[in-house]
Parts: C-alpha cells; sequence; structure tokens
C-alpha cells in the first residue's frame, strides 16, 4: 500500500512539474517571440526588423519611415539600371532620389551616384555641377573633424574630399579635350 501511494504521489509530481514546465516553455516562447515583424529588400541584402510588444511604437514608426522614405526605393532602382548598363534610367531614378533626399539634408551621396551616372552617359557639365556642391559640403565636413580628434575620421574625410577633386578634376580634363 505504501508503494501504490508513493508511486502515486511520484507520479503525481512528475506530472505537475510537466504540465507546469510546458505552460512556462509556452509562456515564455509566446512573450520572447518578436510581436512585430517586416522585412525591407534590396540589392544588397535583406534588413529585417522585430521586436516586443513595448517596443511596438518604436517600430511601427520606423516601419512608417521606411514606407515614407521612396528616396531609398529610386536608389535601390538607380543601382539596378546601373548594374544592367542602363545608364539613362539610372540617371532618372537618381534624379528623383534627389529630389526627396534634399529635403532630408543628405543629398551628398545621391549627388556622388548622380556625378557618376552622368559621367557614364557623357554629360560631363551636369557632373561637374554635382561635385560643386558635394565638395564644399564635404570640405565643410573635414574642417569640423579636424577641430575633433578622431584621426580616423579625419582621414576618412580627406580621403573622401581628395577622391571627389580627383574625379572632378578626371571630368574636367574629358569637358576640356570633348569640347575643343
Amino acid at each position: 500500500m505504501k508503494n501504490i501511494t508513493r508511486v502515486s504521489i511520484i507520479g503525481g509530481v512528475v506530472i505537475f512539474l510537466l504540465l507546469f514546465g510546458i505552460s512556462q516553455y509556452k509562456y515564455i516562447k509566446i512573450k520572447a517571440s518578436p510581436v512585430y515583424m517586416t522585412m525591407h529588400k534590396s540589392d544588397t541584402g535583406v534588413m529585417t526588423i522585430g521586436g516586443m510588444a513595448s517596443d511596438k511604437a518604436k517600430i511601427d514608426s520606423f516601419k512608417k519611415g521606411l514606407e515614407e522614405d521612396k528616396y531609398l526605393n529610386y536608389l535601390e532602382a538607380s543601382y539596378s539600371y546601373k548594374k544592367q548598363g542602363d545608364y539613362q534610367n539610372a540617371v532618372i531614378q537618381a534624379e528623383k532620389a534627389l529630389e526627396l533626399a534634399k529635403s532630408r539634408g543628405d543629398h551628398w551621396m545621391v549627388r556622388t551616384e548622380l556625378a557618376e551616372l552622368y559621367e557614364q552617359i557623357g554629360k560631363y557639365d551636369l557632373a561637374l555641377k554635382q561635385y560643386d556642391v558635394i565638395i564644399p559640403i564635404q570640405e565643410e565636413a573635414l574642417a569640423s573633424a579636424l577641430k575633433t580628434t578622431y584621426k580616423l575620421e579625419i582621414s576618412r574625410r580627406e580621403k573622401l574630399v581628395n577622391d571627389l577633386k580627383e574625379s572632378r578634376k578626371r571630368i574636367k580634363s574629358k569637358l576640356g579635350t570633348d569640347t575643343l
């Protein structure tokens, strides 16, 4: 009789622990899984965004920003056309991206891409205009970097300014030989 009681008690405890463990596992798994998830696909990869219930407002805001930020879509289309060798359509998409990027204040990267595309299609005067806007912006950023002690930032900005000036110089020489 004692053995049956002991086995019943041990069996009851095991079943209780098993059921309790399963319920806790489900609770933890549900709590730990993202409440929200979205993906943003580009030619270079996929960005996945997810979060917990407490992050939902932040994630919704970020998603809204991605959806409203159409200039990324224009840039992706521009890169895609460029990769295919269709520079005319790449320029059209980059110009659309530039119009949207101007309001954001980060138009120098779009302008750099646009200058390279203008060079590809032989519109050297338009490429020069882009560099004439980009170079002063980067020189100002270099001057700000020189006020800091971040050597990596200073060297990066110096290289960027020098590369932009070299590109402008190369295009200027093409423009000079094409107009003679």
